[in-house]
């Protein structure tokens, strides 16, 4: 299975993911090409930026939400 469609899998379930959690959970630091081409194969998504906590204090990062599918 390829690291796009485990994301799908890990939405599908979750339905939002930042980049950290990509990074944390899947090793993918490409988050937003995954997301790009997802969004070519017909999903759709809301994009947000959130502050989440970093070492060194705060840092916004997106968070993607899948819609409907």
């Amino acid at each position: 299975m390829s690291r796009e469609d485990k994301i799908l899998d890990y939405l599908k379930t979750f339905k939002k993911i930042t980049s950290l959690e990509a990074i944390n959970t899947f090793g993918e630091t490409r988050l937003s090409a995954r997301i790009f081409n997802l969004k070519k194969r017909g999903f759709k998504f809301e994009t947000q930026k959130v502050r989440v906590p970093t070492r060194d204090g705060w840092a916004y990062v997106a968070e993607y939400t899948l819609k409907e599918y």
